[in-house]
């Protein structure tokens, strides 16, 4: 098994072009919003996955480097 720096450095690489992603889909819901006129933005639910995996990428790169930290 690798150690919790080495994942959390592969985890970072992931995180990153979810990142991306994540941005490209809030844009284009904010375009499909302005496009139909509508005053609310409402992302689809691959948008709103794709923002729960960031978290959740996130969150798990904390607590590797935690344990890193306190090793």
């Amino acid at each position: 098994m690798r150690d919790p720096a080495d994942l959390s450095r592969e985890l970072q690489k992931i995180t990153d072009t979810v990142g991306v992603a994540v941005g490209h889909f809030e844009a284009q819901a904010r375009a499909d919003a302005a496009l139909h006129m509508a005053p609310v933005v409402r992302p689809n639910p691959l948008t709103v996955a794709m923002e729960a995996a960031f978290a959740d990428l996130i969150r798990l790169i904390n607590e590797l480097n935690e344990e890193v930290t306190n090793a």
